[in-house]
């Protein structure tokens, strides 16, 4: 229980540094992931169930099979030279062949988002990787039989990622990278 501790102490502190509000339908709204949530799911879920930490990396040739390379190298730069939350602003007109080597970071996150509500931000590589590693390990305990089943409670969730996209607070598909694992 140690480790979950410091897992979920580690996790609120990346949460208390998220911006404290979203912009939703044009309006400021308190955003809905905070450290108080998480604190709350960790105390249910901890009295009912065994809680393990995330101790593996999804491999990168797990990730390129669900995404494009390109795609994860502007994720790795955009939250690399991120200083504060941006969101997504300038929208690069699609299917130019000028647009494939975009330096202005404003333009190279849209190039790679379809909406205006997912973030980048400073750990934004980190945290996209760690809740994909957290698909990719429980995929692995179902595969060795140490589990018959398992819940991965995980944020950023990834549903709406796409290969060479991100939206709705998604970066890395989650349940694909974990379908990968199964199936490879």
């Amino acid at each position: 229980m140690s480790r979950l501790r410091f897992q979920s102490a580690r996790l609120s502190t990346r949460l208390k540094k998220l911006a404290r509000q979203e912009i939703f339908d044009g309006e400021k709204e308190t955003h809905q992931e905070r450290p108080q949530r998480l604190t709350r799911l960790f105390q249910e879920l901890g009295n009912h169930h065994q809680l393990l930490p995330v101790d593996t990396e999804v491999p990168r040739n797990i990730l390129n099979q669900i995404h494009a390379k390109r795609y994860i190298g502007a994720l790795i730069k955009l939250g690399k030279f991120a200083t504060k939350y941006h969101y997504p602003s300038v929208f690069p007109y699609l299917g130019r062949a000028d647009h494939q080597n975009l330096t202005l970071l404003r333009a190279l996150q849209g190039q790679f988002s379809f909406d205006m509500y997912t973030p980048v931000h400073p750990q934004l590589w980190s945290i996209a990787l760690e809740s994909a590693s957290t698909a990719h390990q429980v995929a692995q305990l179902i595969l060795s039989g140490q589990e018959r089943f398992c819940y991965a409670l995980i944020r950023p969730p990834g549903h709406h990622a796409e290969p060479a996209k991100m939206g709705g607070y998604c970066y890395l598909n989650n349940a694909a990278i974990a379908t990968q694992t199964l199936t490879n």
